[in-house]
C-alpha cells in the first residue's frame, strides 16, 4: 500500500523495502528529486495511502532532519522554528540527539528548501 502511493509521487525511489506493519510506526527512506516533487507531496501520498488499519492509525509523514548540535531539550526552539512553515505540523515536530522529526501536514505543502532554512538557525 505505502510502496504503492510513494511510488506514484513523481521522483521518488524508495531506498528501503516497506514491510506491513501492525499500529506501529515504521521508517522509511527514500530518495526524493525535488525538481519533480517535494516533501509535501509524499506526506500526501502516504496521509492517502489505504492502509490495513487506517481506520486507528492514520498513516503520516515526518521528516528526519540530522543537526549535530540538537538535544530533546531542543523541542520547544524546534517547534518554534518551525511555527510559520507551510505544510509542517510544528507542534507534533520535535527534537532528538542530532536529529529533528518534523511532523508533515497531512494535506501536503511542505517544501524541503523551507523546512532545512527554518532549521538551519539552530546550528
Amino acid at each position: 500500500m505505502l510502496t504503492k502511493a510513494l511510488g506514484e509521487v513523481p521522483g521518488v525511489k524508495i531506498e528501503s523495502e516497506i514491510k506491513p506493519a501492525k499500529l506501529e510506526a515504521q521508517q522509511v527512506t527514500i530518495d526524493l528529486d525535488t525538481t519533480k516533487s517535494d516533501v509535501g507531496e509524499v506526506a500526501k501520498a502516504i496521509a492517502a495511502a489505504n492502509t490495513p488499519h487506517k481506520d486507528k492509525v492514520e498513516p503520516q509523514a515526518a521528516l528526519v532532519v540530522p543537526l549535530k548540535k540538537v538535544t530533546k531539550d531542543d523541542t520547544n526552539t524546534v517547534k518554534k522554528s518551525l511555527a510559520d512553515v507551510k505544510g509542517v505540523v510544528a507542534k507534533a515536530s520535535s527534537a532528538g540527539r542530532g536529529e529533528v522529526i518534523v511532523q508533515l501536514d497531512n494535506q501536503g505543502g511542505a517544501r524541503l528548501a523551507e523546512i532545512t532554512k527554518a532549521l538551519n538557525k539552530l546550528e
